[in-house]
């Protein structure tokens, strides 16, 4: 499933005190399932940051988890994937993380 290679591929990053925190967990996900839908939409990462207008690096780090989605963007992102923003959050269980709420 291509799904689970685009999860593979994501990097999360420690937060200031080492540890991974829900947050990165929750950055990660939504990333990946960007990145899945916009592939399985046949798009390319070019097309779609154009239409963002934003750069096709910043949509790469949206994807891999390396910089956090601002909510207007990701709405914007919905719109273009022809989908919901609930999407993103689709299989993500928060009864499967470990993590803790930093702040």
């Amino acid at each position: 499933m291509v799904l689970r290679h685009c999860v593979e591929a994501v990097v999360i990053l420690p937060s200031a005190d080492g540890e991974r925190n829900l947050y990165s967990h929750i950055q990660a996900h939504v990333g990946a399932r960007i990145q899945f839908r916009r592939i399985q939409r046949g798009l390319s990462r070019e097309s779609v940051a154009s239409r963002l207008g934003i750069s096709p690096d910043l949509l790469k780090k949206y994807e891999s988890g390396r910089m956090r989605v601002k909510a207007e963007h990701l709405l914007a992102i919905a719109v273009i994937l022809e989908t919901s923003m609930g999407y993103f959050f689709e299989e993500f269980d928060l009864r499967d993380r470990n993590s803790r709420l930093d702040s």
